[in-house]
Protein backbone atom coordinates (compact mmCIF):
# COMPACT_ATOMS: atom_id res chain seq x y z
CA UNK A 1 0.00 0.00 0.00
CA UNK A 2 2.92 2.17 0.62
CA UNK A 3 4.40 1.92 -2.95
CA UNK A 4 0.77 2.58 -4.05
CA UNK A 5 0.50 5.68 -2.14
CA UNK A 6 4.17 6.62 -3.22
CA UNK A 7 3.42 6.32 -6.99
CA UNK A 8 -0.21 8.18 -6.70
CA UNK A 9 1.79 11.16 -5.09
CA UNK A 10 4.57 11.17 -8.09
CA UNK A 11 1.83 10.91 -10.25
CA UNK A 12 0.19 14.43 -8.96
CA UNK A 13 4.00 16.06 -8.90
CA UNK A 14 4.21 15.26 -12.18
CA UNK A 15 0.52 16.06 -13.17
CA UNK A 16 1.46 19.40 -10.75
CA UNK A 17 4.56 20.50 -13.22
CA UNK A 18 2.90 19.89 -16.48
CA UNK A 19 -0.20 21.99 -15.45
CA UNK A 20 2.38 25.11 -14.68
CA UNK A 21 4.59 23.99 -18.06
CA UNK A 22 1.03 24.88 -20.20
CA UNK A 23 0.26 27.70 -18.24
CA UNK A 24 3.69 29.40 -18.64
CA UNK A 25 2.91 28.38 -22.27
CA UNK A 26 0.05 31.13 -22.24
CA UNK A 27 0.57 34.55 -22.89
CA UNK A 28 1.25 36.93 -20.17
CA UNK A 29 -1.80 38.46 -18.46
CA UNK A 30 -2.14 39.15 -14.42
CA UNK A 31 -5.00 36.15 -14.30
CA UNK A 32 -1.91 33.86 -15.58
CA UNK A 33 0.94 35.26 -13.24
CA UNK A 34 -1.72 34.39 -10.37
CA UNK A 35 -2.59 30.96 -11.78
CA UNK A 36 1.01 30.33 -12.41
CA UNK A 37 1.33 31.17 -8.70
CA UNK A 38 -1.02 28.54 -7.05
CA UNK A 39 0.76 26.27 -9.47
CA UNK A 40 4.11 26.99 -7.82
CA UNK A 41 2.18 26.75 -4.28
CA UNK A 42 0.08 23.41 -5.41
CA UNK A 43 3.56 22.21 -6.74
CA UNK A 44 5.43 22.66 -2.60
CA UNK A 45 2.43 21.28 -1.47
CA UNK A 46 2.79 17.81 -3.76
CA UNK A 47 6.11 17.85 -2.71
CA UNK A 48 5.97 18.41 0.53
CA UNK A 49 3.48 15.41 0.86
CA UNK A 50 5.73 13.40 -1.72
CA UNK A 51 8.88 13.64 0.93
CA UNK A 52 6.46 13.22 3.92
CA UNK A 53 5.22 9.56 3.16
CA UNK A 54 9.07 8.53 2.71
CA UNK A 55 10.18 10.69 5.91
CA UNK A 56 12.01 7.78 7.85
CA UNK A 57 12.20 9.72 11.17
CA UNK A 58 10.60 13.03 12.62
CA UNK A 59 13.40 15.33 11.55
CA UNK A 60 12.70 14.31 7.99
CA UNK A 61 8.80 14.40 8.38
CA UNK A 62 9.23 17.67 9.62
CA UNK A 63 11.14 19.48 7.09
CA UNK A 64 8.88 17.62 4.70
CA UNK A 65 5.86 18.90 6.71
CA UNK A 66 7.38 22.58 6.32
CA UNK A 67 7.17 22.48 2.53
CA UNK A 68 3.70 21.63 2.65
CA UNK A 69 2.88 24.58 4.15
CA UNK A 70 4.96 26.31 2.59
CA UNK A 71 2.46 26.12 -0.20
CA UNK A 72 -0.83 25.65 2.02
CA UNK A 73 -0.23 29.45 3.48
CA UNK A 74 0.06 31.09 0.40
CA UNK A 75 -2.19 29.09 -2.39
CA UNK A 76 -5.39 30.76 -1.76
CA UNK A 77 -4.00 33.89 -1.82
CA UNK A 78 -3.20 33.60 -4.93
CA UNK A 79 -6.25 31.85 -5.68
CA UNK A 80 -8.25 34.40 -4.65
CA UNK A 81 -6.93 37.26 -6.49
CA UNK A 82 -7.36 34.82 -9.85
CA UNK A 83 -11.32 34.52 -9.02
CA UNK A 84 -11.42 37.95 -8.38
CA UNK A 85 -10.07 39.31 -11.71
CA UNK A 86 -12.06 36.65 -13.32
CA UNK A 87 -15.55 37.67 -11.48
CA UNK A 88 -14.51 40.97 -12.26
CA UNK A 89 -14.19 42.38 -8.36
CA UNK A 90 -11.44 44.81 -6.91
CA UNK A 91 -10.13 43.75 -3.36
CA UNK A 92 -8.48 46.75 -1.87
CA UNK A 93 -5.05 47.33 -1.59
CA UNK A 94 -5.37 47.33 2.11
CA UNK A 95 -7.31 44.30 2.59
CA UNK A 96 -4.31 42.68 -0.04
CA UNK A 97 -1.52 43.92 2.36
CA UNK A 98 -3.26 42.42 5.60
CA UNK A 99 -3.80 38.95 3.92
CA UNK A 100 -0.18 38.86 2.93
CA UNK A 101 1.11 39.60 6.28
CA UNK A 102 -1.25 37.15 7.71
CA UNK A 103 0.05 34.61 5.31
CA UNK A 104 3.74 35.67 6.24
CA UNK A 105 2.95 35.56 9.84
CA UNK A 106 1.31 32.10 10.00
CA UNK A 107 3.88 30.52 7.20
CA UNK A 108 7.00 31.96 9.49
CA UNK A 109 5.28 30.18 13.13
CA UNK A 110 4.61 27.07 10.46
CA UNK A 111 8.03 27.43 9.19
CA UNK A 112 9.08 27.20 13.21
CA UNK A 113 6.75 24.86 14.33
CA UNK A 114 9.64 22.31 15.98
CA UNK A 115 11.43 25.07 17.79
CA UNK A 116 8.18 26.51 20.14
CA UNK A 117 5.06 25.68 20.81
CA UNK A 118 2.83 28.33 19.65
CA UNK A 119 2.06 26.50 16.34
CA UNK A 120 1.75 23.01 17.44
CA UNK A 121 1.40 22.11 21.31
CA UNK A 122 3.72 18.10 20.45
CA UNK A 123 4.42 16.51 17.35
CA UNK A 124 4.60 12.86 17.24
CA UNK A 125 6.35 10.81 14.39
CA UNK A 126 4.34 7.93 13.05
CA UNK A 127 4.69 5.12 10.66
CA UNK A 128 1.84 3.26 8.93
CA UNK A 129 1.48 1.09 6.00
CA UNK A 130 0.03 4.24 4.04
CA UNK A 131 3.81 6.11 4.86
CA UNK A 132 5.02 8.33 7.64
CA UNK A 133 2.63 10.11 9.51
CA UNK A 134 2.76 13.17 12.62
CA UNK A 135 0.29 13.28 14.44
CA UNK A 136 -0.15 16.82 15.85
CA UNK A 137 -1.46 18.50 18.78
CA UNK A 138 -2.91 22.03 17.27
CA UNK A 139 -1.54 25.20 19.23
CA UNK A 140 -3.06 28.56 18.72
CA UNK A 141 -0.87 29.17 15.40
CA UNK A 142 -2.63 26.59 13.96
CA UNK A 143 -6.19 27.31 14.92
CA UNK A 144 -5.15 30.97 13.33
CA UNK A 145 -4.03 29.11 10.30
CA UNK A 146 -7.00 27.03 9.90
CA UNK A 147 -9.34 29.92 10.66
CA UNK A 148 -7.14 31.63 8.12
CA UNK A 149 -8.13 28.97 5.42
CA UNK A 150 -11.89 29.45 6.17
CA UNK A 151 -12.10 32.90 5.74
CA UNK A 152 -10.49 32.96 2.25
CA UNK A 153 -12.75 29.89 1.09
CA UNK A 154 -15.50 31.42 2.23
CA UNK A 155 -14.89 34.53 0.53
CA UNK A 156 -14.39 32.47 -2.53
CA UNK A 157 -17.19 30.51 -2.63
CA UNK A 158 -19.10 33.98 -2.11
CA UNK A 159 -17.70 35.45 -4.87
CA UNK A 160 -18.27 32.06 -7.54
CA UNK A 161 -22.41 32.31 -5.66
CA UNK A 162 -22.74 35.81 -6.85
CA UNK A 163 -21.08 35.29 -9.82
CA UNK A 164 -23.23 32.78 -10.70
CA UNK A 165 -25.62 34.91 -10.30
CA UNK A 166 -25.24 37.20 -12.37
CA UNK A 167 -24.99 34.82 -14.89
CA UNK A 168 -28.23 32.74 -17.59
CA UNK A 169 -27.74 29.21 -18.69
CA UNK A 170 -24.58 30.46 -21.17
CA UNK A 171 -20.98 28.97 -21.43
CA UNK A 172 -19.94 31.91 -18.57
CA UNK A 173 -22.55 30.32 -16.38
CA UNK A 174 -20.83 26.97 -16.82
CA UNK A 175 -17.18 28.22 -16.31
CA UNK A 176 -18.42 29.87 -12.89
CA UNK A 177 -19.59 26.46 -11.46
CA UNK A 178 -16.05 25.02 -12.83
CA UNK A 179 -14.40 28.15 -10.42
CA UNK A 180 -16.69 26.52 -7.41
CA UNK A 181 -15.77 22.67 -7.76
CA UNK A 182 -11.78 24.10 -8.29
CA UNK A 183 -12.25 25.29 -4.35
CA UNK A 184 -14.73 22.79 -3.03
CA UNK A 185 -13.10 19.59 -4.05
CA UNK A 186 -9.85 20.29 -2.10
CA UNK A 187 -11.75 21.31 0.93
CA UNK A 188 -14.08 18.31 0.46
CA UNK A 189 -11.08 16.15 0.49
CA UNK A 190 -8.97 17.68 3.56
CA UNK A 191 -12.30 17.35 5.55
CA UNK A 192 -12.52 13.96 4.40
CA UNK A 193 -9.00 13.10 5.54
CA UNK A 194 -9.08 14.78 8.65
CA UNK A 195 -12.60 12.98 10.32
CA UNK A 196 -10.93 9.74 9.02
CA UNK A 197 -9.71 7.18 10.70
CA UNK A 198 -7.26 5.89 8.16
CA UNK A 199 -3.90 7.74 8.11
CA UNK A 200 -3.97 8.77 4.65
CA UNK A 201 -3.05 11.88 2.59
CA UNK A 202 -6.39 12.87 0.20
CA UNK A 203 -5.89 16.96 0.04
CA UNK A 204 -2.90 16.18 -2.84
CA UNK A 205 -5.29 14.21 -4.62
CA UNK A 206 -8.37 17.20 -4.14
CA UNK A 207 -5.42 20.33 -5.24
CA UNK A 208 -4.28 17.88 -8.15
CA UNK A 209 -8.24 17.87 -9.42
CA UNK A 210 -8.26 21.90 -8.79
CA UNK A 211 -5.10 22.25 -10.80
CA UNK A 212 -6.51 20.55 -13.87
CA UNK A 213 -10.08 21.97 -13.65
CA UNK A 214 -7.93 25.41 -13.45
CA UNK A 215 -6.11 24.46 -16.39
CA UNK A 216 -9.59 23.57 -18.52
CA UNK A 217 -10.88 27.24 -17.24
CA UNK A 218 -7.89 28.98 -19.30
CA UNK A 219 -8.25 27.19 -22.49
CA UNK A 220 -11.78 27.43 -22.30
CA UNK A 221 -12.42 30.41 -21.87
CA UNK A 222 -8.76 32.28 -23.67
CA UNK A 223 -8.94 35.24 -21.04
CA UNK A 224 -5.06 35.51 -21.00
CA UNK A 225 -5.10 35.93 -24.95
CA UNK A 226 -7.30 39.23 -24.86
CA UNK A 227 -5.77 40.65 -21.93
CA UNK A 228 -2.18 40.70 -23.30
CA UNK A 229 -3.26 41.72 -26.97
CA UNK A 230 -5.38 44.60 -25.08
CA UNK A 231 -2.35 45.20 -22.95
CA UNK A 232 -0.25 45.62 -26.19
CA UNK A 233 -2.81 48.64 -26.74
CA UNK A 234 -2.64 49.82 -23.51
CA UNK A 235 -6.01 49.88 -23.47
CA UNK A 236 -6.90 50.89 -19.90
CA UNK A 237 -5.27 54.02 -20.15
CA UNK A 238 -6.39 55.31 -23.69
CA UNK A 239 -9.52 57.80 -23.97
CA UNK A 240 -11.17 55.57 -26.69
CA UNK A 241 -13.46 52.87 -25.44
CA UNK A 242 -12.54 49.22 -26.50
CA UNK A 243 -14.62 46.40 -26.66
CA UNK A 244 -13.75 42.67 -27.82
CA UNK A 245 -16.44 40.39 -29.45
CA UNK A 246 -15.57 37.01 -31.09
CA UNK A 247 -16.92 35.83 -34.06
CA UNK A 248 -20.09 34.34 -32.26
CA UNK A 249 -20.81 37.65 -30.93
CA UNK A 250 -19.49 36.55 -26.87
CA UNK A 251 -18.32 39.07 -25.08
CA UNK A 252 -14.53 38.73 -24.80
CA UNK A 253 -13.87 42.17 -22.94
CA UNK A 254 -13.31 45.85 -22.62
CA UNK A 255 -11.85 48.73 -20.83
CA UNK A 256 -12.45 50.78 -17.69
CA UNK A 257 -13.91 53.54 -20.94
CA UNK A 258 -16.01 51.02 -22.34
CA UNK A 259 -17.43 50.47 -19.14
CA UNK A 260 -17.80 54.38 -18.41
CA UNK A 261 -19.52 54.86 -21.48
CA UNK A 262 -22.25 51.68 -21.58
CA UNK A 263 -22.41 51.15 -17.88
CA UNK A 264 -24.42 47.67 -19.22
CA UNK A 265 -20.62 45.95 -19.95
CA UNK A 266 -19.69 45.97 -16.03
CA UNK A 267 -22.36 43.38 -15.66
CA UNK A 268 -20.48 40.93 -18.66
CA UNK A 269 -18.24 38.15 -18.11
CA UNK A 270 -15.95 36.23 -20.71
CA UNK A 271 -18.35 34.45 -22.86
CA UNK A 272 -21.64 36.01 -22.02
CA UNK A 273 -23.66 36.47 -25.17
CA UNK A 274 -24.26 39.84 -25.95
CA UNK A 275 -28.26 39.81 -26.65
CA UNK A 276 -28.76 42.31 -23.90
CA UNK A 277 -26.54 45.22 -25.10
CA UNK A 278 -28.31 48.72 -25.84
CA UNK A 279 -29.58 49.91 -28.77
CA UNK A 280 -26.56 51.81 -30.13
CA UNK A 281 -23.79 49.69 -28.65
CA UNK A 282 -25.63 46.45 -30.45
CA UNK A 283 -25.52 48.05 -33.84
CA UNK A 284 -22.13 48.70 -33.91
CA UNK A 285 -21.27 44.86 -33.10
CA UNK A 286 -24.00 43.05 -34.56
CA UNK A 287 -24.73 45.57 -37.55
CA UNK A 288 -21.61 47.37 -37.90
CA UNK A 289 -22.79 50.76 -37.89
CA UNK A 290 -20.01 52.93 -37.99
CA UNK A 291 -21.82 56.14 -37.72
CA UNK A 292 -21.41 59.05 -34.90
CA UNK A 293 -23.16 58.47 -31.63
CA UNK A 294 -23.94 60.94 -28.76
CA UNK A 295 -23.13 59.22 -25.30
CA UNK A 296 -23.70 62.04 -22.37
CA UNK A 297 -23.71 64.97 -24.59
CA UNK A 298 -20.23 63.86 -26.38
CA UNK A 299 -19.97 62.70 -29.82
CA UNK A 300 -18.16 59.30 -30.67
CA UNK A 301 -16.82 57.25 -33.46
CA UNK A 302 -16.57 53.60 -33.62
CA UNK A 303 -14.14 51.75 -36.03
CA UNK A 304 -13.26 47.77 -36.00
CA UNK A 305 -9.52 47.02 -35.51
CA UNK A 306 -8.97 43.42 -36.47
CA UNK A 307 -6.10 42.25 -34.30
CA UNK A 308 -4.81 39.23 -35.45
CA UNK A 309 -4.67 36.32 -33.12
CA UNK A 310 -4.13 32.98 -33.72
CA UNK A 311 -6.15 31.54 -30.63
CA UNK A 312 -9.00 34.05 -30.93
CA UNK A 313 -11.00 35.10 -33.99
CA UNK A 314 -11.78 38.51 -32.26
CA UNK A 315 -13.00 41.88 -33.27
CA UNK A 316 -11.64 45.10 -31.22
CA UNK A 317 -14.42 47.70 -31.57
CA UNK A 318 -12.71 51.31 -30.61
CA UNK A 319 -15.21 54.22 -29.76
CA UNK A 320 -13.11 57.03 -29.70
CA UNK A 321 -13.91 60.69 -28.87
CA UNK A 322 -14.97 62.52 -32.22
CA UNK A 323 -16.13 66.34 -30.65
Amino acid sequence: MHDVIFYSLTLCVVVSVLCIFLIMHQKVSRQQQFTLMSGVCILAVMLGYWFLVQADDLSSASVAQKIVYVGTSNIFYFILRFIAIYCDIYIKKIFRVLLLLSNTVIMTLALTFDKHKLFYRNVEYVSTEYGAFLEKESGVGNMLFKVMMAVYVIIILVMSIFNINKRNTSRSYKNTVLLFFVITIPCILYAIEKMSHVKIYLTPYGLAIAEVLTLSLVYRTHIYDFNNTAQAMAYDTIDDAVLAIDDNYKFKGCNNKAKELFPVLRGFSVDDEIHSLDGSLFDIVVNRDMKELCVNRRYYKPEIKNIKNTNLGVLFYMIGNFF
